[in-house]
């Protein structure tokens, strides 16, 4: 008589995962995606920063280009007619992140990502897209706020350039807003 077993043949075995198999599968696919996601955000993130980086040295180099074309020609005394001037007309090709000139900033709505210049406060703003990695020094503005203000001693104390007694240095694009960009996202309520 044949030996009875419960010995199941290799072909039957064969024919797919086990249910445990299959939901190991799952969370290994959704682990490494839910990680890839994330490196990709952060990805996004550092390519804002680097991007506001870029503009802002780009700005800062064609504001230099003013400075130099008018000593060149002399008329070092105009240079406080740049004070509060658009940086962006000074570009060659302005970003194309650039929405262009708005009376008021504060009561435009400024889509994030992209730049305005206030002509009321002469301001150049840019709004963060990626609020919750932006961090300001003060408040909770997730605007970047800059403005091309003049360099000068200050010799009658008054806080404004007045020629003379102060002796003008030249002019800066200056940061209102101190910020950072942070390596974790901060809650957004």
């Amino acid at each position: 008589m044949p030996f009875a077993s419960s010995h199941v043949p290799k072909r039957d075995r064969a024919r797919g995962f086990t249910y445990l198999e299959l939901i190991v599968v799952i969370i290994i696919i959704s682990t490494l995606f839910v990680i890839a996601v994330n490196k990709l955000l952060r990805l996004r993130v550092e390519a804002e920063a680097a991007r506001l980086a870029y503009t802002i040295g780009g700005l800062e180099v064609a504001l230099s280009m003013q400075m130099a074309e008018m000593a060149a020609r002399g008329e070092f005394h105009r240079l406080p007619s740049l004070a509060g001037k658009n940086p962006m007309d000074w570009l060659q090709q302005p970003p194309e992140n650039y929405a262009g000139v708005v009376d008021d900033a504060r009561r435009a709505t400024l889509e994030p990502g992209k730049w305005v210049f206030d002509r009321r406060r002469g301001e150049l703003v840019y709004r963060v897209r990626y609020a919750e990695y932006f961090q300001p020094e003060q408040g909770f503005n997730t605007n970047v706020r800059l403005k091309i203000r003049l360099v000068f001693a200050d010799k009658n104390g008054n806080g404004r350039y007045e020629r003379p007694p102060d002796e003008l240095y030249g002019v800066s694009l200056v940061t209102l807003t101190p910020y950072r960009w942070l390596e974790e996202p901060k809650n957004i309520e």
